[in-house]
């Protein structure tokens, strides 16, 4: 009995999302593919309150079509954020260097400091489909 609680235990931290940095998270949805837009959902980092951003990036996969080498950017997107509600929408594509296929992305919780990135809170990690 007390492998299965630990094999299920261990199976729910796998499936969670991971906090960030005082309590921080930022979830994308699953299942994205090349054109999607998307919304994420977030929680602020426990502390004094923050101007916070979301930023989205992906790197071509072995389906992307497009000039740039496997494993290179070929999106950034930012957007600021409003506590309490998701937060959107991000455009998967088309960009100049992304014309089609998916991607390995990232969207990431941070601040600014004087125009540059201040802090990350959290990120969390997707696969967009062709």
């Amino acid at each position: 009995m007390r492998r299965i609680l630990a094999g299920l235990a261990l199976a729910l931290l796998i499936a969670a999302p991971v906090a960030g940095r005082g309590g921080a998270a930022i979830v994308a949805p699953d299942g994205l593919t090349f054109g999607d837009t998307f919304s994420v959902s977030w929680t602020p980092a426990n502390g004094p309150d923050r101007d916070y951003w979301a930023r989205a990036d992906c790197f071509a996969d072995a389906s992307t079509v497009t000039s740039v080498a496997l494993g290179e950017p070929v999106y950034a997107q930012y957007i600021h954020l409003e506590p309490g509600i998701q937060q959107g929408p991000f455009t998967l594509g088309p960009t100049p260097s992304w014309q089609s296929g998916g991607a390995d992305c990232s969207v990431g919780l941070l601040t600014f400091d004087r125009g540059d990135i201040s802090r990350f809170f959290a990120t969390d990690d997707f696969a967009v489909g062709p």
